[in-house]
């Protein structure tokens, strides 16, 4: 129990300090609500739990373990090394992109010729509506509807509702043959880029948030989610709440990234 204690004590702080010098990621150096670092505290459990899940709880098993790791020192070599190559891995990449975003002497701020926005559709629904709105709002040069056909009987009812409303703005349905959502997206972000490399390009993705986590688990994963995960393509962001889930009974727009030259 002591050195448990030990270890949940100093391995937070040492992996916080070590993430401030970006040699661990970024999310071990934040504090939670109990200003603890959380983080580090959750990556421990899980570690304990999987030694404990993997020697079947065995004492006499963990104990052997223990054994090794203090007397042998061929393994504490290696394993040291191992964490530096990684630390250091680690560490080249946060420089890497330090050195991609910054911004040098004189650089003034670009101007893109035009703004096209590009918004998100999988139904006629509240979200979709409401990021339609959202993106005129913005004023952009052209404004697109973009659905991707993974249902050949539910992109048909899709083109048909969106004629019967009347919209205003076009709809764009991608072919994938695959069943993909996220690559023809991306694609088809990136063709505009091509073709107008000075142009700014913003994707308006509707989002819709439920009231608890366990109703998470009981929908898809939307486009959204694809995308954000990716890190590729612009996007901002437009989630709907549910009325009922103690939020705000209103629809917000969350801001995202907006790609341009």
């Amino acid at each position: 129990m002591l050195a448990a204690n030990t270890a949940f004590n100093g391995f937070p702080v040492l992996a916080s300090i070590l993430a401030r010098d970006r040699y661990l990621p970024r999310q071990l150096h934040n504090r939670g609500d109990r200003l603890v670092y959380s983080n580090g505290v959750l990556l421990l459990a899980g570690f304990a739990i999987a030694l404990i899940v993997g020697f079947d709880a065995n004492i006499d098993k963990l104990i052997q373990l223990y054994i090794v790791g203090v007397g042998g020192a061929y393994l504490a070599m290696i394993a040291m090394l191992v964490l530096f190559l990684i630390m250091k891995g680690i560490n080249a990449h946060y420089r890497r992109v330090s050195v991609e975003l910054t911004a040098a002497e004189g650089v003034s701020v670009l101007q893109p010729s035009n703004n096209h926005a590009i918004v998100l559709v999988s139904g006629v629904h509240l979200p979709t509506l409401r990021a339609l709105g959202y993106a005129k709002a913005t004023r952009p040069h052209r404004l697109t509807a973009l659905s991707v056909d993974i249902d050949a009987e539910d992109t048909r009812a899709l083109q048909a509702e969106w004629e019967r409303r009347g919209f205003d703005v076009p709809l764009t349905v991608l072919e994938s043959p695959y069943r993909e959502i996220t690559r023809p997206i991306l694609d088809y972000v990136q063709r505009i880029r091509r073709q107008s490399p000075r142009d700014v390009v913003t994707v308006f993705i509707p989002e819709y948030v439920v009231g608890h986590w366990w109703e998470q688990l009981l929908r898809a994963q939307e486009p959204a989610g694809h995308l954000h995960a990716t890190g590729d393509g612009p996007g901002r962001g437009h989630p709907g709440h549910r009325p009922d889930a103690g939020r705000a009974r209103r629809w917000t727009p969350r801001g995202g990234a907006q790609g341009g030259p």
